[in-house]
């Protein structure tokens, strides 16, 4: 097991990037002929990003054309966002502290196995994984000065989740003939997917006078938009596999494959390989030949 801390600070004032993340890895052998394991990652990370195109709120753009004599705060100590003093672009530094760009995501992956062997030479392996994603950005523009002034301020949310799970079960078997010189290796296996993502966005204008609130409510509604989707595949599939002396080898696979996203008529297809491989180093011609 292991954990980690990342904090990563730029020179962009109102810039930065953090991130947590941890791993647990643990393998059991429960008897001789079961083993069990499980693997576990996950993370956090928070991105606060300012505005980075070209607009009047771009802080690299405002190095270059604010001048000295344009003080940030006022003789109070209070932020100066004043349009007589700012005229040509925005106070950065008022930007950073009432506007917010933020980016958070959520992250996980987990793996579990399992192995028995059935004979000395018969082994069945299943394998499950999950993954899931959670991805949530905020773009608040303070109904005070900047951009969104004349709209009363703007809030955007868009949020995205992600999950999907794969299953895979296996039978692997090896014979040995010919005194071990031949090697035949096949497996077969089932393995199915199911993913599912769900995306939904909202926009407001029109904010309360306020920037304490977490969560404003606009008086205007904007847009306002959601979407889902899904897809499924499964797949039965075999191996086969020939091995003479470490030197010739011969392989074909054969697998039928079923996808939601295929056509309603043609939900599966058949696909088959064949291949071959010589180890021309293994021969006894080749034994004094160095590269």
């Amino acid at each position: 097991a292991s954990g980690g801390y990342f904090n990563q600070k730029s020179v962009v004032i109102g810039s930065e990037f953090k991130r947590f993340s941890g791993i647990v890895n643990l393998r059991h052998k429960a008897s001789e002929k079961l083993t069990v394991g499980v693997n576990l990652t996950g993370s956090f990370s928070k991105q606060l990003s300012p505005f980075a195109n070209g607009s009047f709120r771009n802080p690299v753009l405002a190095g270059f054309f604010l001048r000295p004599s344009q003080n940030a705060y006022n003789a109070d100590g209070s932020l100066n966002f004043s349009l007589s003093t700012f005229n040509q672009v925005y106070n950065p530094q008022a930007v950073i502290e009432y506007d917010r760009e933020n980016l958070n995501t959520i992250k996980t992956l987990s793996t579990f196995t399992g192995e028995y062997n059935l004979l000395k030479n018969l082994k069945f392996t299943t394998k499950f994984g999950l993954d899931y994603l959670i991805i949530e950005e905020e773009t608040y523009r303070n109904p005070f000065f900047g951009d969104s002034r004349t709209l009363g301020g703007q809030v955007s949310n868009f949020t995205t989740r992600v999950g999907n799970w794969i299953w895979t079960n296996t039978l692997d078997y090896h014979h040995d003939l010919l005194r071990k010189d031949l090697g035949i290796d096949v497996k077969i296996g089932y393995e199915a997917q199911k993913s599912k993502q769900y995306n939904v966005s909202a926009t407001g204008n029109g904010l309360p006078q306020t920037t304490v609130l977490t969560l404003p409510a606009p008086s205007t509604p904007v847009t306002a938009t959601g979407a889902r989707t899904d897809f499924s595949f499964e797949s039965l599939f075999s191996v086969v596999q020939a091995n003479f002396k470490n030197r010739y080898s011969l392989s074909g696979s054969l697998r039928r494959d079923g996808s939601s996203r295929f056509g309603i008529n043609n939900r599966y297809g058949v696909f088959w390989s064949v291949g071959g491989a010589w180890n021309i180093d293994q021969e006894a011609f080749m034994k004094g030949i160095k590269f």
